[in-house]
């Protein structure tokens, strides 16, 4: 049975929505609700996807999960603020689809900022556009598109 979205926040277009759960009780069966919402027509977009070690420490469990929704790594994180160690790894390894700001203020902006430094000064300029630009609109759109590899 196809998961019920009413209600759900979405993002321009409705074709995906935004995702976070504590890092400490990741839901049962994730991966298969994340296959039922794209099947419904939803693209799952898990935040900040580096704090979910139940996640990122097994590799078959992050393929899966990516497979069916957009992982995304909080660019404040590239820096130092919060699992920097495991974001820098997913970007590097190329489990992420995009980069995004977990910014609640003005007083973040100086985090992320360095974040996209870290990113053009390990990856490159086509990693920075492909994970801030290109996957973003993907995502938006509804499109899973490929994780940088």
């Amino acid at each position: 049975l196809a998961p019920k979205m009413e209600g759900v926040p979405r993002y321009p277009g409705d074709a995906a929505f935004l995702l976070e759960f504590t890092p400490f009780a990741v839901p049962i069966n994730l991966r298969h609700h994340f296959y039922d919402f794209q099947v419904a027509g939803s693209l799952p977009v898990v935040a900040h996807v580096e704090r979910y070690q139940h996640i990122t420490d097994n590799k078959e469990r992050l393929e899966a999960i990516g497979a069916n929704s957009a992982l995304l790594v909080n660019l404040a994180s590239l820096t130092g603020w919060w699992s920097s160690r495991d974001a820098r790894r997913l970007v590097r390894d190329g489990w992420v689809h995009a980069a995004a700001t977990d910014a609640h203020g003005p007083a973040d902006l100086d985090l992320c900022q360095k974040g996209i430094a870290w990113l053009h000064a390990k990856l490159g300029e086509d990693a920075l556009y492909r994970l801030l630009r290109d996957n973003p609109r993907q995502i938006i759109a509804g499109q899973l598109p490929e994780a940088w590899r």
